[in-house]
């Protein structure tokens, strides 16, 4: 799903799209997450319609996604197929709740201190790669 604007936010639409779907991924241009904001209201209001309407006009959902942000486009750097497919392999393999798709955080070769700032980095946040 594609939105191009958030207001007003088509809460009811995505509901409905993201029904039954094991694992959601919300792509997000910058560190502020305001799209997975509003992606998580509106799929708590389709949930709390499973027990009685709540909110009119959204779909009842039984249960939610497992939901991952994924922020792209830091540094000028542009969003790639792999960097899109690496987003579908999370939600089938690891669904770690938040990524970063297309930035280097270590570098392969590094001078030994950059090695032990990036081994301290990798010791504090062992998800990060």
């Amino acid at each position: 799903m594609s939105i191009k604007l958030l207001q007003p936010f088509p809460e009811a639409e995505l509901v409905a799209a993201l029904k039954g779907k094991k694992a959601v991924t919300v792509l997000e241009r910058s560190e502020a997450t305001a799209l997975t904001g509003f992606v998580t209201q509106a799929l708590f209001k389709g949930v709390e319609n499973a027990h009685g309407v709540r909110h009119p006009g959204i779909p009842a959902i039984e249960g939610l996604s497992k939901m991952t942000t994924a922020i792209f486009g830091l540094g000028a750097h542009d969003l790639q197929p792999r960097h899109l497919v690496a987003a579908f392999k999370n939600m089938e393999e690891r669904n770690v709740p938040f990524v970063y798709l297309g930035s280097q955080f270590f570098a392969r070769n590094p001078p030994p201190q950059l090695a032990a700032l990036q081994a301290r980095l990798k010791a504090a946040y062992p998800e990060t790669s």
